[in-house]
């Protein structure tokens, strides 16, 4: 029978405490994510193991997914679940800029709610957004900024002349 304090017994446990470490610091770079920029180390070994033709496809491939980040996304692939309306839309470089009504998901009496100004962007295969709120805006680019004035000025103007 072994007792609590045998050596081989404590190394054991040692050893098994470090496994448990090592799989939570795994398990938490996962859910970091990779860093910015950053190729895993699979990818790496994929792409030394190409010959010079599939690196030069591979080449082809990323000029081609390169071109697509320089480019806003297109309208449709911005509608999201609780949209209800786009008030304007304007595509700036690689980010594109939505007046939006939206639903509250609790679907009250007051809904939409609005409007809200969201800007979307590519970060590699998922369209991802930034809400920016009513306003003021901030980090929002001027010209976006004209466009949503005169935007609501002739919303505002257009009520005032139905009313």
């Amino acid at each position: 029978m072994t007792s609590p304090s045998d050596p081989v017994l404590l190394r054991a446990r040692a050893a098994l405490e470090r496994s448990k470490r090592e799989v939570d610091r795994k398990r938490e770079a996962r859910r970091e994510g990779r860093k910015r920029g950053k190729l895993s180390s699979s990818l790496e070994e994929k792409l030394r193991a190409c010959n010079p033709l599939q690196l030069r496809r591979v080449k082809r491939l990323c000029d081609a997914y390169l071109e697509d980040h320089r480019r806003p996304p297109e309208e449709f692939e911005c509608r999201k679940v609780y949209t209800r309306c786009v008030l304007e839309t304007i595509g700036l470089k690689n980010k594109r800029y939505q007046l939006e009504l939206r639903d509250c998901g609790r679907h009250c009496r007051t809904c939409p709610h609005g409007p809200y100004l969201y800007s979307y962007f590519r970060d590699g295969g998922i369209i991802k957004l930034k809400y920016h709120g009513r306003g003021p805006f901030r980090e929002v680019p001027r010209k976006v900024l004209a466009i949503i004035r005169q935007s609501s000025s002739r919303a505002s103007h257009s009520r005032a002349v139905a009313g």
